[in-house]
């Protein structure tokens, strides 16, 4: 062991010096650079005010969501002539929307539905239609 540190003594001392003073240098680093703009500084202004600004325009963006079409059933048939016809029926969240059908009989046919159609009269193929778009209300 004296062999050791009697031939390489002055490189091991060196190089502990070395380490120590890189080691001081980086923790004087750490603890005196500029802090950087991470959860602990300010919130920019202009942030504030566009949160400020969505939360203020909430009731209506409720209100346009519950208004959009966003629900919908769609029934393709052949109709008692062997035409192919359709039923489509289109629906809110609260349940307004409207119904369009077409068949050899009436041809293309729109009609507003409320409360999802209760107590209205359907053919089999435009029940089948709201129908579908309640499930999807629903799920």
């Amino acid at each position: 062991m004296d062999a050791l540190w009697t031939t390489y003594g002055f490189y091991l001392w060196g190089l502990t010096t070395l380490l120590v003073i890189i080691a001081l240098v980086w923790l004087g680093w750490m603890s005196f650079a500029p802090e950087e703009a991470s959860g602990g500084g300010e919130i920019d202004p202009t942030v504030l005010e566009r949160v400020q600004a969505l939360l203020d325009s909430q009731p209506v963006i409720q209100a346009s969501v519950g208004r959009a079409l966003q629900f919908a059933g769609l029934e393709q048939y052949t109709d008692d002539t062997g035409r192919p016809a359709f039923a489509l029926a289109v629906f809110n969240a609260r349940g307004d929307g409207l119904l369009i059908a077409n068949d050899a009989d009436s041809g293309v046919a729109a009609r507003t539905l409320k409360n999802w159609g209760e107590g209205d009269t359907f053919s089999v193929p435009e029940q089948t239609a709201v129908a579908q778009a309640r499930t999807q209300h629903k799920s």
